[in-house]
């Protein structure tokens, strides 16, 4: 597993070059990229549903694109689907951040273990790739309009068994009780964008609910997005085993990079039972939707500058 990491944080990561497959070209979606618009993809144009202005505005397919590394980019800016995080941040750097505390996600106050992890030396010294990890990848916003900021000191967890860690165990122990569970799978490095695919990541894990006795199968998307599950009951600790990998193209080490609660803010509609929110949606679903939204408003129209 290559180790090494950049001094210089890179706000904006540039696209990758022009002849690499599209690994989304077929693909439907709905992703939010911008505070005030949704966005919804198909094979052939992407359509901005712009909320504050009340239009729509079909845009080029060719703008959206995810890569043989398994990144998402949207004009040629690499980002994380189904959960705001930007690459940058508040905070003058990481240590302002830490020491305050202000990891994504403090209302639970997650508790991590694991059956093994990773250690190794590196050029950076020794590093355990421990599962408290799970819970540091970005930082809390400051405010309400913000996003996420991405923790560039963050590194995931890591088994550490002989082999692809099938049957490795994380367990997580919250305060609250929660019902749904975000997951981002892999080693998600901003910096090395590569080492998401060199190194093995989960394909199904085997769930327990410790407190109410269910189990689930979990089966994850194999690229760079958050996946949703939701839970039968809600619960303070549950069990994940690793049944299954996605085979990592230099290394067998499966690395996860986070694993946490969604807070639901209050919201007390009933959500279907383990249902899985994740990076693709159905076509038919894009389609109403896309139908609904543009039925409702203006489609919009670029003012010409007579002065080009």
């Amino acid at each position: 597993m290559k180790k090494t990491f950049l001094a210089v944080i890179t706000l904006i990561m540039a696209i990758a070059p022009a002849f690499t497959e599209d690994l989304a070209k077929d693909k439907y979606m709905s992703f939010d990229f911008t505070w005030d618009s949704s966005y919804y993809l198909t094979p052939q144009a992407i359509y901005r549903i712009c909320w504050e202005g009340e239009f729509y505005e079909k845009l080029n397919r060719k703008d959206f694109r995810l890569d043989k590394n398994g990144w998402f980019y949207y004009k040629e800016t690499m980002f994380i689907p189904e959960l705001g995080v930007k690459f940058g941040g508040t905070f003058k750097n990481n240590e302002d951040a830490e020491k305050l505390g202000l990891y994504y996600n403090p209302w639970f106050k997650v508790t991590y273990t694991a059956s093994s992890s990773l250690s190794e030396n590196t050029k950076n010294g020794y590093v355990t790739y421990a599962p408290e990890n799970l819970g540091k990848f970005a930082f809390a916003p400051t405010d309400h309009y913000e996003s996420l900021s991405w923790n560039y000191n963050h590194i995931p967890w890591v088994e550490g068994e002989k082999g692809y860690g099938i049957g490795s165990v994380i367990k997580m122990s919250a305060k609250e009780p929660f019902k749904r569970i975000m997951i981002l799978n892999g080693y998600v490095d901003a910096k090395k964008p590569d080492l998401y695919r060199k190194n093995s990541r989960v394909k199904t894990f085997s769930v327990r609910d410790l407190d109410n006795g269910d189990e689930y199968t979990f089966e994850l998307e194999d690229c760079v997005c958050f996946q949703f599950f939701n839970l039968n009951h809600e619960t303070k600790n549950i069990e994940l085993k690793i049944t299954e990998v996605y085979k990592g193209s230099k290394w067998d080490d499966t690395c996860i990079s986070a694993i946490v609660p969604e807070p639901h803010y209050g919201d007390t509609r009933t959500y279907p039972s383990y249902q899985k929110y994740s990076c693709f949606d159905e076509k038919e679903t894009i389609i109403k939707s896309i139908d609904n939204y543009t039925s409702e408003y203006k489609l919009h129209k670029q003012e010409v500058d007579p002065y080009k």
